[in-house]
């Protein structure tokens, strides 16, 4: 299907954009931390807020289940974090980076040939 044919979102288009710099420099578990890093900050901030709000109000039950569930959420993205990099040597050599980055770029990949 040539690149012009495909429609891609924003968010895709971001995410093929990491790609595309993971050509040149594979992810590695502490670079997919700083990639995520403002989400996970958010994350924290508020389920400790809301923790914090839990305990001061005595309900400590919620409190601890807030806070089971931001660790489960940071365990769940660290072992995303480390399937990619164990991943990542195969998925580059399968990946079409022609046409990759000829979609990226708006044209076609016949036409960078």
């Amino acid at each position: 299907m040539p690149a012009d044919d495909i429609t891609i979102t924003p968010f895709q288009k971001k995410l093929l954009e990491q790609y595309q710099s993971f050509q040149h420099q594979p992810p590695s578990v502490r670079s997919l931390i700083a990639l995520s890093a403002r989400g996970h900050i958010l994350m924290i901030v508020v389920f400790v807020s809301a923790a914090v709000l839990c305990f001061s109000v005595a309900i400590a039950s919620v409190g601890f289940g807030l806070i089971g569930m931001l660790v489960g959420a940071v365990c769940r993205d660290l072992g995303q974090f480390l399937k990619l990099t164990r991943a990542w040597p195969v998925l580059s050599k399968v990946i079409n980076w022609q046409s990759l980055n000829a979609l990226l770029s708006g044209s076609s990949p016949s036409d960078d040939a």
